[in-house]
């Protein structure tokens, strides 16, 4: 039987309210909150090229001034989302795809999923997808178009690749203008202000993709996954719940 204990109190700030969001998603799902705790997390300082959150599918980033502006539920949402790019493989899965656009494709699923499952009108109303709120009215900074609602990230991507290619500019090129590194006049003009939304997200290959991880850390990467799983299955069993989520 497996006990949950309620984290112990960091004296790092933002690592305290890690654990606390952590805590959190153990409560809601367990299969999410306990591979949450089985990848190592680190802090990264605020002028670290990870500006946000990230994970390369070893251990899991977080930016220490970027988090600190993330309300509770935004947190939780950002905890849930890197945690869901490993159980879903998205690094294996990219294979020859352009990895900054697959890795947008892979955040509309993943962002949809938390929101059905654990946004403000779910079961579970945990999270909150973060907010950019420098803009008036504050505008949510992921990507999550209901219009790919049940696609997997392949299905995403080529739909997205055939809006980019519809658009008659180089993918790189149009990627670095809307994560605004890139001559973004020149590029965007006339893109219509949705497809520019549907290309933007709060951690767009900040972290590598997993092809540089060797076979034996894609192993303990697998154990991990597989130890939280089980971990998950056997604290179900212990309050009397089926192995399923849904059960």
């Amino acid at each position: 039987m497996i006990k949950l204990l309620a984290p112990v109190p960091a004296k790092d700030p933002l690592m305290q309210r890690l654990a606390q969001a952590k805590w959190a998603v153990m409560r809601a799902d367990g299969f999410i909150g306990f591979l949450a705790n089985e990848l190592p997390t680190e802090i990264v300082p605020a002028d670290h090229h990870i500006d946000t959150a990230a994970t390369d599918y070893r251990r899991f980033y977080y930016n220490e001034k970027w988090c600190d502006g993330l309300t509770g539920p935004e947190l939780i949402f950002v905890v849930i989302h890197e945690c869901l790019h490993v159980l879903l493989a998205h690094g294996r899965r990219r294979s020859d795809r352009v990895h900054e656009l697959f890795n947008i494709a892979a955040d509309h699923v993943i962002n949809l999923m938390i929101q059905a499952s654990f946004g403000p009108r779910s079961k579970n109303p945990i999270a909150a997808m973060p907010l950019d709120r420098s803009l008036s009215p504050p505008q949510p900074i992921g990507c999550m178009d209901a219009a790919f609602t049940g696609l997997t990230s392949e299905e995403v991507y080529d739909k997205l690749m055939g809006e980019v290619r519809k658009l008659g500019v180089p993918v790189d090129a149009f990627l670095s203008a809307i994560a605004g590194k890139g001559n973004a006049g020149d590029i965007l003009t006339n893109v219509p202000q949705e497809v520019q939304n549907r290309l933007r997200s709060f951690d767009p290959s900040s972290a590598p993709s997993g092809e540089d991880v060797q076979q034996d850390q894609r192993a303990a990467i697998a154990a991990a996954v597989a130890r939280a799983l089980t971990r998950a299955v056997s604290h179900r069993h212990s309050r009397g719940q089926g192995s399923e989520p849904s059960e």
